[in-house]
């Protein structure tokens, strides 16, 4: 509803509701990995995605362009 109006006051709303959900899902996140963290000890390994082929996959830049 909020969307279809084309006002300041809507945009501006819109906008606050967007910050409130990042600002919530960063508090979530950062609950969750403290949690896995305290949990899985001192001296353990947390792996959280495979990346093998991750340097294969991407595009092949000459060196030249990098930088």
């Amino acid at each position: 509803e909020l969307q279809m109006r084309q006002t300041a006051s809507s945009r501006r709303r819109l906008k606050a509701l967007g910050q409130r959900e990042n600002r919530w899902m960063s508090d979530v996140n950062h609950r969750i990995s403290k949690a896995l963290v305290e949990q899985a000890g001192e001296r353990s390994l947390i792996v959280l995605e495979d990346l093998t082929g991750v340097r294969n996959a991407t595009e092949k830049v000459r060196l030249k362009n990098r930088y």
